[in-house]
């Protein structure tokens, strides 16, 4: 019974020591995948529908990190199995003195302490390598932060009720097109990027012919804040002006089924003015609760990869990436496009790619290769589609009367590429407004953020926004401040990184006053 014990005890050990590595180097491949700015994205994903995610992080995961937890598992047990075999008989004497005399001595096995107490060690070995992986992904500012109350929503959320918009006579069409991971990174350095090469040139050259909203005098965009930095939260961000919380209890209880209830977005607005509204993607849409958002808030005709296979586009059993590449995307967002020009009504034409999705992207068999990066080379495949499309979408009869915007949803996660290739500093989302209804010669030199697209969005397709601040956006076509230079930019990202009661009560619990 003693030696099972014992045998149980080391086994116990080994298990605590297992979890202890497991949890050091997942935490290292996160933070050197992912970077650590916002702990948040990884709530929201963990306990949000992962149905629809594609599985090659997953398997990147155990590819990457199974074979270092075991190594080092394995080195841990045979220094275990040589210290217990080769000094198991040594032993050292503990002397205790009293005013020079030696009163008594202690003998002391040293592996018998060790033994005695393995599972001590183990424990604590443990316990010190979570508190360590915690702090470095985030998870303890995170409960920090979360532990303290802002008031920028009650300070300065600027609800976007009917009475401060005055649409058009003759209402515009939208077409937004979310580039996945887009970032001016990627540009030339003479451009204002961080590359030798530009590797988005078409992109660029959308830029510099027509209106970006920059940080700089040259190429530039808005700045990652916290509760944007992943794509769902970038789509909200953007379209409604106020950032993404994770809630654990999200699809688990009756007072949060609905998706961010009493929160009025861009689909909100467009649908009580009549448009047609549209999301397509090449993946599924209930990933990450994106459906239920669009569906929620301003009733789109959901167009996905599941949409793609019932409506015979796509084979049933066809897989690529995500769902389906960007290539078939561009082709059926064009017949897309031509059916709701028919229409009598204005539409909202909204869409995400995925090829630049991390990790190296997916590189269609279309694309050229002169690159010896992969992702390089789908970065430049990808701007170059995107280009085609919107030169596309000019020879349409319906242009004349459409503004199209191309916004990145966030910057790449793709954090270990940057370390290589670039600078972690001073990064930007990409955008560019094309056939906007109005011009300004403001958009050099701010400090901005996804949430000041939401009410540009709305004022490049012609409307007057009364104040012109909608969520915690600025439009960007007039000459205020964005809450960001206001403030400024640490300390605004500081206060969203905390807990807020109005948001809670208005659009997690839908608490009307």
């Amino acid at each position: 019974v003693i030696v099972m014990k014992k045998k149980i005890k080391i086994v116990v050990s080994y298990l605590f020591v297992f979890l202890g590595i497991a949890v050091l180097v997942s935490s290292e491949w996160l933070v050197t995948g992912f970077g650590n700015e916002d702990f948040e994205q990884y709530l929201y994903h963990l306990f949000g529908p992962t149905i629809g995610s594609n599985l090659d992080i997953v398997f990147q995961y155990f590819k990457e990190c199974m074979p270092q937890i075991l190594l080092i598992l394995g080195c841990i047990i045979f220094v275990h199995w040589f210290v217990s075999s080769y000094f198991k008989n040594t032993s050292f004497f503990l002397e205790v003195s009293w005013r020079g005399t030696i009163v008594r001595k202690i003998r002391l096995s040293g592996i018998g302490i060790y033994k005695k107490h393995i599972l001590l060690f183990a424990i604590l070995f443990f316990g010190i390598s979570s508190y360590y992986a915690l702090n470095r992904i985030g998870f303890i500012s995170y409960v920090i932060d979360k532990s303290n109350y802002n008031t920028i929503y009650e300070d300065y959320y600027v609800r976007p009720d009917e009475d401060l918009l005055t649409f058009p006579e003759e209402k515009r069409n939208l077409i937004v097109i979310y580039i996945e991971s887009m970032e001016n990174t990627y540009a030339s350095i003479s451009d204002n990027g961080q590359m030798d090469i530009d590797y988005i040139p078409a992109l660029t050259q959308l830029a510099k012919d027509n209106l970006q909203f920059s940080n700089t005098e040259r190429l530039g965009g808005a700045q990652t804040i916290y509760g944007t930095t992943w794509t769902a939260a970038g789509l909200v961000s953007t379209s409604s002006g106020v950032q993404l919380h994770a809630q654990i209890d999200y699809n688990t209880t009756d007072l949060v089924s609905k998706f961010l209830p009493n929160l009025i977005s861009l689909g909100d607005i467009l649908e009580e003015e009549g448009y047609h509204q549209v999301f397509m993607l090449g993946s599924d849409a209930d990933f990450a609760n994106r459906s239920k958002y669009y569906s929620e808030h301003g009733n789109y005709d959901i167009l996905d990869y599941k949409w793609a296979k019932e409506n015979g586009l796509i084979p049933e059993d066809y897989s690529v990436w995500w769902g389906y590449e960007d290539s078939k995307l561009f082709e059926f967002a064009k017949d897309e496009l031509l059916q709701l020009a028919k229409d009598d009504q204005p539409f909202n034409f909204t869409m995400l790619t995925a090829d630049t999705h991390f990790v190296g992207g997916y590189l269609d068999s279309s694309c050229a290769t002169p690159y010896d990066d992969q992702f390089k080379n789908v970065l430049l495949c990808s701007s170059n589609m995107i280009a085609d499309f919107v030169s596309w979408i000019q020879e349409q009869d319906f242009y004349d009367n459409t503004t199209i915007v191309l916004t990145g949803d966030h910057l790449t996660m793709d954090h270990e590429w940057i370390v290589q290739n670039a600078s972690d500093e001073n990064r930007t989302i990409y955008n560019a407004f094309i056939n906007s209804a109005i011009d300004t010669e403001n958009n050099k030199n701010r400090i901005f953020t996804q949430f000041d697209l939401f009410p540009t969005i709305l004022a490049s397709i012609g409307v007057d926004i009364d104040g012109n601040h909608l969520g915690l956006g600025t439009n960007l076509f007039s000459d205020l401040d964005t809450l960001p230079e206001e403030l400024g930019y640490d300390y605004f990202s500081k206060q969203l990184a905390m807990n807020s009661r109005y948001y809670n009560n208005h659009f997690v619990y839908g608490i009307v006053d």
